[in-house]
């Protein structure tokens, strides 16, 4: 809001976190209404194809922040996402059932999670003090989080190979985006594609391709 008669910008709901439109003031000064657009993201929870008979979608992670990017475990025993719900971006564990959950304390950012084939590690992306996108491992049991490339373009998007061995990721270091494979223990990184084959990839299970 700007007074026009001081020419002072005032912002209006800033210390509660919220983006204030169309405000309408009281002729005192001392009230405003005003319009906030919030969208509430949550991870909901349907049958699946193979289940007996189909379930209603319902919402079953849920919170005042955005939660997002769900993958279950290897073993369906939990769910890893990324949420808003501590008031910075992080990658939060829960039990099948959508309880129990825990968040995997980092000093990044991190985002979009993914599982390890043995269920012991989770890929993710992340961003630390630079400000840069990178692919990080966090050891599930331990929390400890490694980051895994470290270069001057956006590295994001991870993807476990089928034996664990290797991670798929996205990168722009080429100068448009493509699809990468790293070794997950050396780092030492390969482009796989040269005709932007978008951020996200995954390697077929059965066959190893």
């Amino acid at each position: 809001i700007r007074r026009l008669a001081e020419g002072e910008n005032v912002a209006v709901g800033a210390d509660a976190g919220v983006d204030a439109m169309t405000v309408s003031i009281a002729r005192t000064g001392r009230r405003l209404a005003f319009e906030e657009y919030v969208r509430d993201v949550n991870i909901w929870r349907t049958s699946g194809p193979a289940a007996p008979r189909p379930e209603v979608p319902r919402p079953f992670i849920r919170s005042s922040r955005t939660d997002w990017v769900p993958q279950y475990s290897p073993d369906g025993t939990h769910i890893a996402f990324a949420s808003t719900r501590s008031g910075r971006l992080a990658i939060w564990t829960c039990a099948q059932d959508g309880t129990q959950c825990a968040e995997l304390k980092a000093l990044q950012s991190l985002s979009t999670p993914r599982w390890s084939p043995d269920g012991r590690r989770i890929a993710v992306q992340g961003w630390g003090d630079d400000r840069n996108m990178d692919v990080y491992l966090v050891e599930v049991e331990s929390g400890f989080v490694r980051r895994v490339t470290d270069h001057s373009a956006a590295d994001g998007w991870p993807a476990w190979s089928a034996d664990g061995r290797s991670l798929y990721f996205a990168s722009n270091r080429s100068g448009e985006f493509q699809r990468w494979k790293m070794d997950a223990g050396d780092g030492e990184s390969i482009q796989l594609t040269k005709q932007g084959a978008g951020w996200a990839a995954e390697e077929s299970a059965a066959t190893g391709s």
